[in-house]
């Protein structure tokens, strides 16, 4: 049972002999060719883990869709080895800046939060709050 005033870094369950629990954190974002950019994504993204007591599992990132490419029809292989880790048990947390970094398409989005929903783990947004961004999506009653 974890109690809403700890950090999530401490155990309210345990004895003082345990040691502290640290969530588990795929960190996920999308990005461009640009290797300045998408290096500067994951550093923000690891920064704001490790500041919220996470310990960050792994790092992924797929590139962004071009205008007038098909890319929704090629696999994601950043977003497939998050999915991996999930079913394995190995993740709490997935930290990306915004829902859309995800899918961004509301059916695809909604079935892999259901999906986060049935393996216990939760989402954590860093550019806005998660309920807005569900909001933004239409899927403000999902979680």
């Amino acid at each position: 049972m974890k109690s809403k005033n700890l950090p999530a870094c401490i155990r309210s369950d345990g004895d003082c002999n345990d040691p502290l629990f640290h969530p588990r954190a795929w960190l996920y974002y999308t990005h461009g060719t640009n290797p300045g950019v998408w290096h500067r994504q994951q550093c923000e993204l690891m920064a704001q883990a490790r500041d919220a007591g996470y310990e960050v599992v792994s790092c992924t990132g797929d590139v962004k869709p071009k205008q007038g490419v098909w890319y929704h029809r090629l696999s994601k292989p950043g977003l497939s080895a998050m999915r991996r880790a999930v079913r394995k048990g190995q993740v709490d947390v997935v930290i990306v800046t915004r829902l859309s970094q995800l899918s961004g398409r509301k059916h695809k989005l909604e079935k892999l939060l259901r999906f986060l929903r049935r393996h216990d783990v939760t989402v954590h947004t860093t550019q806005c709050q998660l309920g807005y961004d569900l909001y933004r999506h239409g899927l403000d009653g999902l979680l």
